[in-house]
């Protein structure tokens, strides 16, 4: 890449960054110093938010430093690839939001299809349960991912080692339940 294009890349990536920590955040701040503010549906979007927030703060700034940066070898570098240069703490992120996309989807369907019944209707504590089940199936979607990623000393830097079957069980995962289901 020349010079030209690595700073108007970097520059993108920097408008990028401070445009989604200021909106992100002033969305998260909203809903938690208003009272009126804290509905459970403000409570998904802050969330969905914070989701958006923290696959920023851990995918674009990779983006931005991986021409400064020299990737340690060792146990480092495979600690270092399974969760900062790497980016699967941006992709735990993605899926959290993409979870919590269809949790706004499944509470809006109740809301406007079962209007009176209570089966759909999201309590705080119902929230509260569902969001911690979150971050917790999307820890758990990327174990394979973090579990077979580590530094190449070929390639200088992070490379999955799937075992085949596993990599295209992966693939055909992402697929369906990131890509697929969701839609």
């Amino acid at each position: 890449m020349t010079s030209t294009a690595d700073v108007v890349l970097k520059v993108v990536f920097s408008l990028m960054i401070a445009i989604n920590f200021l909106g992100n955040s002033l969305v998260i701040v909203v809903v938690m110093r208003y009272r009126r503010m804290q509905t459970p549906m403000n409570y998904l979007l802050a969330h969905l938010a914070l989701a958006d927030l923290l696959f920023a703060v851990f995918f674009i700034p990779r983006r931005l430093l991986i021409t400064e940066f020299q990737h340690p070898s060792g146990w480092v570098g495979d600690f270092l690839c399974r969760t900062f240069t790497h980016a699967n703490l941006s992709w735990v992120a993605s899926v959290a939001a993409v979870i919590t996309l269809l949790i706004i989807a499944w509470e809006r369907y109740h809301a406007i299809i079962h209007p009176h019944k209570s089966l759909g209707r999201l309590t705080k504590r119902k929230l509260r349960k569902l969001i911690i089940m979150t971050w917790i199936l999307s820890f758990i979607f990327l174990l394979p991912e973090t579990y077979v990623i580590s530094y190449s000393d070929e390639k200088k830097g992070c490379a999955f080692f799937f075992p085949d079957w596993l990599g295209k069980a992966d693939s055909v995962l992402w697929l369906f339940a990131i890509g697929l289901f969701p839609l």
